[in-house]
């Protein structure tokens, strides 16, 4: 194996070479593969896509379309004339070995306050909207210096440019990893006792404040998501807190064995979700555009169908 100036020569036998052109990400989602796929197709050489995580959908992405690829985690896929590598590696060892994803809801919570601030602006506008520390603590419910350690975290994960902008996709991406709603089915749908609104502060009807929100599908729907649509179901719901939680599920009651749910609860993985509800024109408030994505990024075959092909029509698309 030798270097050339656009990549790697690999010696095949018989006297021949492949010139391997590395493509370098970090965390790659099978939106973005699909743009890799294009962009490479007519480049010189063999093209080898290396990243520190290469999901499941996104590897099928690569391997469909015949381009190479390493997943630093630890699996090598080389594809060329006369060559075929497809192996478990040793993943090799780096500089930022020690550094992880922040645990828990702050880790989640720091990175959808980001996400979310992201979707709302363009590049050139994020210093004037980009959230300060303080700010991510306080929307995320978490202390300034869990705050402060999952931001300086991210750079050494390199999720964070140089300005404070997250990353995108690997960011969201990487809080994917993270997202786990755990779902209760209800007997009645969330919003037919209307006592039960106020006793808990639902503030469907005030914004400004922490409240309930639409999720899932129909909040999907709401942001007009491509391919979410029709009889989406039975509602899910976000709610702040275990304790919202708990009395929903004993005043409403869960569905008998055999019945169908009226409608679906969770605590939200993150209070950003709560903190920061949008009105899309269904009545009720709806969970935050990046909320919404992470939601169905959970789906890896029709979620991430949804998202490969979701240009949204208010807001910066993030994954």
């Amino acid at each position: 194996m030798s270097e050339s100036p656009r990549g790697m020569k690999v010696a095949v036998g018989g006297g021949t070479s492949v010139v391997v052109r590395p493509v370098s990400r970090s965390v790659l989602s099978a939106g973005r593969a699909h743009d890799i796929v294009r962009s490479v197709s007519d480049g010189p050489g063999v093209p080898l896509v290396i990243a520190e995580k290469i999901p499941g959908p996104a590897r099928e992405v690569l391997t469909n379309a015949g381009v190479s690829w390493f997943d630093r985690r630890g699996h090598l896929r080389v594809l060329a004339p006369g060559l075929l590598i497809d192996a478990d590696v040793g993943a090799p060892p780096t500089q930022n070995a020690h550094a992880r994803f922040p645990s828990g809801r702050t880790g989640v919570g720091a990175a959808v306050a980001l996400l979310r601030a992201a979707s709302l602006s363009d590049d050139s506008q994020w210093r004037a909207i980009a959230p300060t520390t303080t700010e991510i603590a306080d929307i995320a419910g978490v202390a300034m210096s869990g705050a402060s350690t999952a931001l300086k975290t991210f750079r050494t994960l390199g999720y964070l440019n140089g300005d404070g902008s997250p990353v995108v996709p690997d960011l969201f991406w990487a809080a994917v990893e993270h997202w786990a709603p755990r779902w209760v089915s209800l007997a009645k749908p969330i919003d037919a006792d209307h006592k039960l609104l106020v006793q808990l502060d639902a503030n469907l009807d005030d914004l400004d404040e922490l409240g309930w929100c639409v999720a899932g599908d129909a909040a999907a729907a709401a942001w007009h998501a491509p391919v979410v649509g029709g009889d989406i179901g039975a509602r899910q719901w976000y709610v702040p807190s275990a304790d919202a939680l708990d009395t929903v599920r004993w005043t409403l009651g869960e569905p008998a064995p055999g019945e169908r749910a009226a409608a679906f609860v969770a605590v939200a993985p993150t209070p950003v979700i709560c903190r920061r509800r949008a009105d899309r024109g269904i009545g009720v408030p709806v969970e935050p555009l990046v909320g919404a994505a992470l939601d169905l990024a959970l789906d890896q075959a029709r979620g991430h169908e949804t998202l490969e092909q979701w240009h949204p029509d208010s807001g910066r698309r993030v994954w």
